[in-house]
């Protein structure tokens, strides 16, 4: 369906599968997490402690999307075809580069040495991630449902797809809902069905009924340590968290935040979302240090 346009002298023990089982489980709840380590215990984020709560400038008033790269974030302003890098210590804006023209650019993600950008028709750019360029960008065509509105865009390593995710239409048929399409790197559809399909009648039980028109995923993001898949939605104000296989399901509200809509979660496995600036609030950038559950 998809188009690109680029386009081991002491006596042994006797071992048995249930102790290799009982002493793997031990192992693992002994380990520690550091940076790139899974979790020994799942892990939560609570939003109302913010580590980090940082004023963004005006040329980051739109933010749309985030992505983590070489140490730093790298954030996309919506329209302008900027991606700018920001210390994830501070939030401080380091550097700017251009990748585009003018777009509605809504999804932001890092694989290997490319850096990929979502346009919301479903087109999609890859710049080198280290020093994005106009000249050096390739644009590609993914083949999304009608309607679909793609507004975030993630990376799963252990499937090697890009996740798209629909704001509007999910593209089944007889069944509303919400759902995440998985690509190839070079735009080819990995199978026919959504990857993860989130139906109406789930949505309607998370509130009073018209979650179906008030969830509206604006972001995406692989926990890189955590078999999680989090969905940020900007108009409801929550984080839906899925298993990989779209199963398991979390919700966290964040009521405070007025439109989030970049999120993304670095190798030690802190959460940043980014929020779009209302009135009289600066756009903001926030991050929470995971605590176990």
């Amino acid at each position: 369906m998809a188009a690109t346009d680029t386009v081991y002298n002491v006596p042994r023990p006797r071992i048995t599968l249930q102790s290799l089982v009982a002493t793997l489980v031990a192992t693992l709840w002994a380990i520690s997490w550091t940076a790139g380590t899974v979790f020994a215990q799942p892990v939560s984020y609570d939003l109302d402690q913010p580590a980090l709560n940082a004023s963004l400038p005006s040329a980051l008033e739109e933010i749309s999307g985030l992505a983590w790269h070489d140490g730093v974030l790298l954030a996309l302003q919506d329209e302008d075809g900027l991606v700018f890098k920001i210390d994830p210590e501070t939030g401080r804006v380091m550097d700017r580069a251009r990748f585009s023209g003018d777009g509605d650019y809504e999804g932001l993600e890092v694989v290997g040495e490319w850096l990929y950008v979502l346009r919301s028709d479903g087109r999609l750019y890859r710049t080198p991630a280290a020093s994005p360029q106009r000249d050096a960008t390739e644009r590609i065509s993914l083949d999304l449902p009608r309607g679909c509105d793609a507004e975030g865009l993630g990376w799963s390593p252990n499937d090697e797809a890009l996740l798209v995710a629909c704001k509007e239409q999910d593209g089944v048929d007889k069944v509303k809902g919400r759902s995440v399409w998985a690509f190839k790197e070079n735009g080819s559809l990995l199978r026919e069905a959504p990857w993860i399909h989130i139906d109406q009648e789930y949505l309607e039980s998370m509130g009073d009924g018209r979650e179906i028109d008030l969830f509206k995923p604006s972001g995406i993001a692989v926990h890189p340590l955590q078999d999680e898949i989090y969905i940020l939605s900007a108009q409801r104000q929550d984080v839906l968290i899925v298993n990989a296989a779209g199963a398991e399901r979390t919700r966290i509200r964040i009521d405070d935040f007025r439109q989030p809509e970049g999120i993304v979660i670095d190798p030690q496995g802190r959460l940043y979302i980014a929020s779009e600036r209302r009135a009289s609030d600066a756009a903001r950038l926030l991050r929470f240090d995971p605590v176990s559950r």
